[in-house]
C-alpha cells in the first residue's frame, strides 16, 4: 500500500512541476511581448543610438537568457553594448557593466 501511496504523490508532485513551469513559461512569454513592444517605441521615439534603445535590448536579452535562448542573449547584449558605445562612449559605467553581460551567456 504504502508504494501506490508513493506513486499517487509522485504524480501529484509531477503535475505540480509542470504547472509551474506552464506559469513560468507564461510570464516570460508575456514579459518578451511587454518588452519587445518598449524596445519597439524607444527605437521609434529615440532612435537606434540611445541609452534608452540599449536597456530595451538588454531586457530582451534577460528574457533570452532566463528561457536557455543564450545564443540571443549573446546577440542582444552584443546589440546593446554596441548602442551604448556609440551614445555613452567607453568611459561611462553603463557601458562598461554591458561589458561582462555577453560573457554570461557562456
Amino acid at each position: 500500500m504504502s508504494n501506490k501511496l508513493a506513486s499517487i504523490n509522485n504524480n501529484w508532485s509531477n503535475e505540480g512541476k509542470l504547472k509551474k513551469t506552464k506559469i513560468f513559461l507564461y510570464i516570460a512569454l508575456q514579459n518578451f511581448i511587454f518588452n519587445l513592444n518598449a524596445c519597439n517605441s524607444n527605437l521609434k521615439a529615440f532612435g537606434d543610438n540611445q541609452p534608452y534603445y540599449a536597456s530595451s535590448l538588454n531586457n530582451l536579452a534577460a528574457l533570452h537568457m532566463s528561457t536557455g535562448e543564450y545564443n540571443k542573449a549573446v546577440s542582444f547584449y552584443q546589440q546593446a553594448l554596441d548602442v551604448r558605445k556609440k551614445s555613452l562612449k567607453e568611459e561611462h559605467p553603463d557601458y562598461a557593466q554591458s561589458l561582462t553581460k555577453p560573457g554570461c551567456c557562456l
